[in-house]
């Protein structure tokens, strides 16, 4: 892009959710990364009461509307991060999942560990976050996903020094 003195805006979106006025969301929720991780608290029945806010939702009309009003801006090759800047913990999201019916409790990060390993192999496959549908439709297209290896370590870690 630099080199070839492009006008281009990249819009990297954050996690995106369902529709803020509607509620809709995608056709295939079970390949959205939150609603797996969501579901596998939900079928854990415990949530680790942690209280960083890590977790952001970014509505999908929202993102649309933002990116229309990005896509207006007078810049030149720009990177536009797109993501809710009001984050959530995990212990206020588990705590909404119970005013919203949810039958699960809230445990010390130590507790959700510990539940963890006990349960360790059953537990880890739901949390496991799937892309099945994705991946089988790409490798129709002959892609497929590379592995990390020893050299791609070492790539980040030279980014992060």
């Amino acid at each position: 892009i630099n080199q070839n003195n492009l006008n281009v805006k990249i819009y990297r979106p954050g996690y995106l959710v369902q529709n803020y006025e509607t509620g809709i969301f995608q056709v295939n929720s079970d390949d959205n990364a939150y609603f797996q991780f969501f579901k596998a608290i939900m079928e854990i029945g415990c949530f680790p009461a942690m209280e960083t806010e890590i977790f952001d939702f970014s509505f999908i009309d929202q993102a649309a509307e933002a990116i229309d009003i990005l896509s207006t801006v007078e810049e030149e090759g720009h990177i536009y991060h797109l993501f809710n800047p009001q984050r959530l913990s995990m212990k206020e999201i588990g705590e909404l999942m119970i005013e919203n019916g949810v039958n699960i409790k809230s445990v010390s990060v130590k507790e959700f560990c510990e539940y963890l390993k006990d349960n360790m192999e059953e537990q880890l496959i739901d949390l496991c976050l799937k892309c099945d549908r994705t991946t089988q439709i790409l490798a129709n297209y002959g892609f497929e996903w590379n592995s990390l290896d020893k050299k791609h370590m070492a790539d980040i870690i030279n980014i992060i020094n």
